[in-house]
């Protein structure tokens, strides 16, 4: 088995009255697939997301770890 860090950071600028937002999405995932010989085919792990300012709504922020679970198929 092997780990499998991915995920993102979007950095989206003020616009007309919506103030700047920044979304991030790192993701730590466990290919499951050598296990049966499908490599790649089915990951489990975790997920953090986090955004500043959602929508442009200043003050909204959303901060949430989640299971995932990733099914190539």
């Amino acid at each position: 088995m092997r780990l499998c860090p991915r995920g993102f950071v979007d950095v989206i600028g003020r616009e007309g009255e919506r103030e700047a937002q920044l979304l991030a999405q790192p993701q730590v995932l466990v290919d499951l697939g050598p296990l049966w010989g499908n490599e790649g085919q089915v990951m489990l792990g975790i997920e953090y997301q986090y955004w500043r300012n959602k929508f442009g709504i200043a003050g909204v922020t959303e901060s949430a770890p989640q299971a995932m679970v990733l099914w190539r198929f």
